[in-house]
């Protein structure tokens, strides 16, 4: 989240950092190479041969460490299927889950900051 904002206000060096930090972490509970870069700070993962259970577990474990170093930065859009047909339908439909956290983080971030 807020790859811009960064960017415009911090440099394009801090940007990079910031994506080059969330990507550590990804690749610590998920194999790089079923990460893909999509743009700008989207990601895509397409994990094969992976239990649901396990799934969740990492993915629910990522969330926690990368809220805890990057508040806020973190929006997910996931789906999980036993036996996926058209990963392009899958992508799309995670890609809307994504946006409606996004918006749900910007909500919360925007009760939690004090007005000027």
């Amino acid at each position: 989240n807020n790859l811009k904002e960064v960017n415009d206000t911090l440099g394009h060096e801090a940007g990079d950092a910031f994506i080059q930090g969330m990507s550590a972490i990804f690749t610590q509970y998920f194999r790089s190479e079923d990460i893909f870069r999509i743009g700008g700070d989207e990601f895509v993962f397409i994990c094969k041969n992976i239990r649901e259970d396990t799934f969740q577990l990492k993915l629910e474990n990522m969330r926690k460490e990368c809220e805890a170093a990057y508040p806020g930065g973190l929006a997910l859009g996931f789906l999980w299927e036993e036996a996926p047909r058209d990963i392009a339908e899958i992508v799309q439909r995670a890609d809307k889950l994504m946006y409606q956290e996004k918006m749900r983080i910007k909500a919360r971030l925007s009760r939690e900051r004090p007005a000027n």
